[in-house]
């Protein structure tokens, strides 16, 4: 005689599925702050890394066009965006100066809500001074409103250093050390984005 044994499958319980929730709940929740501050280091980051490629995209096309281009800091109302001269001898009724582009490249971008951005203008003094000690002849610059970066057609680009901070006081730095210089990124660990 052959004894047939039955196996029960057993199931998971209602109260077993809501312990393995709670837990994953606990999980998540000790998670998430951690995350935030992830998200505010990235944000300072992103902001630093488009005034980065609008400089590298004015550079060329102030080099291309044979004009020059600026790239605007608005550090009270946190926003960066790009213009460029326009001069027209045919039409008397446009005015020199500079005007926003009209293009992607052109929007008035944003930085994040909990970054906060500087302009360096010691630091641009600084630059100023020691290149006329040098005997270099500069541009004249024109009084603004908000403080700007200048790209010109030689290929020359004003020294700058615009502070980039995030909520937790950690500084990545837009900074273009010499006219003859381009614009780089220095992250907060010291490495060099450019």
């Amino acid at each position: 005689m052959q004894v047939v044994v039955k196996q029960s499958r057993r199931a998971f319980t209602l109260l077993e599925l809501i312990l393995v929730l709670l837990v994953m709940a606990i999980m998540v929740a000790m998670a998430i702050p951690a995350m935030r501050g992830l998200a505010a280091g990235r944000g300072a980051d992103e902001c630093a890394g488009q005034m980065l490629a609008l400089a590298h995209y004015a550079r060329s096309q102030a080099i291309a066009e044979g004009v020059n281009y600026r790239l605007n800091i608005d550090p009270t109302n946190k926003v960066y965006y790009l213009t460029k001269f326009y001069s027209d001898p045919l039409d008397a009724s446009a005015a020199p100066g500079f005007y926003e582009l009209g293009v992607e490249m052109g929007s008035v971008f944003r930085a994040p809500a909990d970054v906060t951005l500087e302009w360096d203008n010691a630091y641009a003094s600084l630059q100023l001074q020691n290149a006329a000690a040098t005997g270099q002849i500069l541009p004249e610059k024109i009084g603004s409103d908000v403080p700007f970066v200048e790209f010109t057609p030689s290929g020359r680009t004003d020294a700058c250093l615009i502070r980039v901070i995030d909520r937790d006081g950690t500084v990545t730095q837009v900074v273009c050390p010499s006219a003859t210089e381009t614009i780089r990124v220095i992250r907060p660990d010291g490495r060099i984005r450019s």
